[in-house]
């Protein structure tokens, strides 16, 4: 009896360590994944596609397997590398854009810059006595 009652107490714990190390598994293959992604200092268009659909099989993962697992601790641990992950690409998306206005902002301002400069010269022409 004793000895049938160690076997399910074993049991118990190492189907426990299994689970802990699958999720936890889980949330190390994540962590590097955002990791690697907050590295780049910028992030190509053409590469958005991979990346994206890598962080999709992550949170399909979450859904299917890990979620009614998790700790409350390993759920926060999840939900800050997703916050991390989408920042990121939030971060690269609104820097492309800023970058954009910056180059039509410079475009419109030296056009200005002739348009005035033509303008001045115009006005200097016709009031200028000779």
């Amino acid at each position: 009896m004793k000895k049938m009652m160690m076997m399910m107490f074993l049991s118990v714990v190492l189907t426990g360590t299994v689970y802990a190390q699958k999720t936890t598994t889980f949330l190390d293959e994540m962590k590097k994944f955002v990791e690697q992604v907050e590295a780049k200092d910028s992030i190509k268009a053409s590469e958005v596609p991979a990346l994206d659909a890598k962080y999709n099989d992550f949170r399909t993962r979450y859904k299917n397997e890990y979620r009614d697992k998790m700790t409350n601790q390993e759920l926060s641990q999840y939900s800050e590398y997703r916050t991390r992950y989408q920042k990121k690409l939030f971060r690269n998306k609104s820097q492309k854009v800023i970058d954009e206005i910056d180059s039509v902002g410079n475009s419109m301002s030296k056009g200005i810059e002739r348009g005035a400069s033509k303008v001045g010269g115009f006005i200097k022409g016709l009031f200028k006595k000779k």
